[in-house]
């Protein structure tokens, strides 16, 4: 077992690797602050007692666990985030906040790609939905079904996909209700 502690000295490695140790239980401890230049990889675990500040990009192929609980009030992202996987998160409440002006949701998929918001449960992943075709239609739809379309020029259509006036309804009862 090897424990190192770096105390107000520096270490350059400029080209190659250094490895600190070859057994889980070496310890090394770093007083001060640590650069690297270039990349670096863990193999195992980090744990950071204090601030971690990115200047570009981190890569995740894993899973990233934040102070060991539900509590995601400690993740404070400042400019863009790609997610390239399924972000899941597990709380009731999720906010997207400007305390100092607008705040905006932005689903985009390619020109030629469909933007959709689900509405789900356990039980049924696709029990609502809102689907924009781009270039042609909104559909609003439940239980995988469209119930309602809204075509480029602005016509609505309620229980058909074209819609041939203003507001166009379509169902077996023929019955409107205004009250």
């Amino acid at each position: 077992e090897i424990h190192t502690t770096f105390v107000s000295s520096s270490i350059t490695v400029a080209s190659g690797s250094n490895n600190f140790g070859d057994d889980a239980s070496d310890h090394h401890s770093f007083t001060g602050s640590l650069s690297i230049s270039g990349s670096g990889t863990i193999t195992g675990s980090l744990t950071v007692n204090g601030d971690l500040i990115v200047k570009d990009n981190v890569d995740f192929n894993g899973d990233l666990d934040v102070d060991g609980t539900t509590n995601l009030d400690v993740v404070d992202i400042d400019g863009d985030t790609d997610i390239t996987a399924t972000l899941t998160v597990n709380n009731e409440h999720h906010y997207f906040q400007n305390t100092s002006g607008n705040s905006n949701l932005y689903i985009k998929a390619s020109n030629s790609g469909n933007s959709r918001l689900y509405f789900a449960d356990v039980a049924d992943n696709g029990a609502a939905f809102i689907d924009y075709d781009h270039g042609t239609d909104m559909r609003i739809g439940t239980e995988g079904t469209t119930r309602m379309t809204i075509d480029t020029s602005g016509k609505v259509g309620i229980g058909t996909s074209s819609p041939q006036s203003d507001l166009h309804v379509s169902g077996s009862s023929g019955k409107i209700l205004m009250s």
